[in-house]
Parts: C-alpha cells; structure tokens; sequence
C-alpha cells in the first residue's frame, strides 16, 4: 500500500497529471458524458485499491473499503491542486506524502466498520441548512 501511494503521489508533482485532472474535471462539471466517463475510471481504479485494503484490514467489508479508497483518492486527488506542479505547496511534497503515507496506511490498518460508522454519525445528524463553519465539526472527535 506505501509504495503504491508513494508512486501516485509522485505522479500528482508531474506536469501532466497537474494539468490534465483538473481540466478533466472541470470538463465533467460540465458534460454528462465526460463525467460518467471519469466516474467509471475512478471506479476501475479503486478495485485494487479496495482488495489491498481489504487484505490488510479484513474487518472492512467492501463498502466501508470503499469509502477509505474514495477516502485516500480525495486526499490524493487534492494534493494536485497544493502541491503538484507548480503548484504553491509543491516544495512541501516530502512532508505531505511522508503525512499521508504514515497516516492513511495506518487508518487503514486500525479502521474497523464500527469507528467508521460512528465518524459518520455527526455528519449524517448535521441539519441540511447548516453551512460555514458547522458545529459538528467543531465538536470533540468520537469515541
């Protein structure tokens, strides 16, 4: 699992990569086509993502894999726009990914569907008006 994050978070500091996923994007804002197209890729992607995770915490069923694949793809997925290419944040790469590869690994080994569930209950409880700053978010961690 480190050294398939290690490599895809190398590839976020690539010109290509910061350039051509947030046009993709964008463009999927915009297009159902494109969009479902992205959606797709994004799912095949996620496939091995989900069986490394299952293999290395087999108390994770495969929708709660899932949402830690989705999870580590949007940690992932939004280093491009801090700290890929050119971006403000690249020289902070070494310390982002080392961050990432110490804390996403270890969520994924301790997560269990019970922790997970609970993480989820302030969020689903929150009132659908509130926005800002919410108070769910300000309140002490769960459990």
């Amino acid at each position: 699992m480190k050294a398939g994050l290690f490599n895809v978070l190398r590839d976020v500091q690539s010109f290509q990569t910061t350039h051509l996923f947030p046009e993709l994007w964008s463009l999927a804002n915009h297009d159902e086509e494109i969009s479902s197209l992205l959606h797709n890729f994004y799912r095949r992607l996620h496939l091995p993502v989900i069986a490394r995770i299952r293999r290395l915490n087999p108390t994770l069923d495969e929708a709660d894999a899932e949402t830690v694949a989705v999870f580590i793809s949007s940690f992932v997925e939004g280093s491009t726009i801090f700290a890929g290419h050119g971006k403000p944040h690249a020289g902070r790469m070494a310390d982002l990914a080392s961050i990432a590869l110490e804390t996403l690994v270890g969520m994924v080994e301790t997560m269990t569907p019970e922790r997970l569930h609970a993480l989820r209950e302030p969020w689903a409880n929150a009132p659908p008006e509130i926005s800002g700053p919410a108070e769910f978010l300000l309140r002490e961690p769960v459990g």
